[in-house]
């Protein structure tokens, strides 16, 4: 009986260090797994911060550019008045 419960209290030692073990490599495969996660965060907040920034300055030349546009726009409607009343001058003398 004695060498029963010797075995048995073996076992269960063998049992449990096995599952120490298991858990100890569960628990680095989880950090490595974190770590990775984290690098990952890092690279996604630096990449949406440089495209934001294109953004800002694609924004900034898209106004930019529609404003020159509506000022040349305009300029050439002026044109387009003057060269009128030069043709209608020269066409009543």
């Amino acid at each position: 009986m004695t060498n029963l419960f010797v075995f048995l209290i073996v076992v269960l030692l063998f049992v449990i260090s096995f599952l120490l073990y298991k858990n100890a490599e569960i628990k680095n495969s989880h950090a490595k797994t974190m770590e990775q996660l984290h690098q990952m965060i890092v690279a996604l907040n630096k990449r949406q911060k440089m495209l934001n920034d294109k953004i800002f300055i694609s924004d900034q030349y898209n106004s930019s550019y529609k404003k020159d546009m509506k000022n040349l726009g305009d300029d050439v409607v002026e044109l387009q008045k003057v060269f009128i009343e030069i043709i209608s001058k020269g066409n009543n003398n």
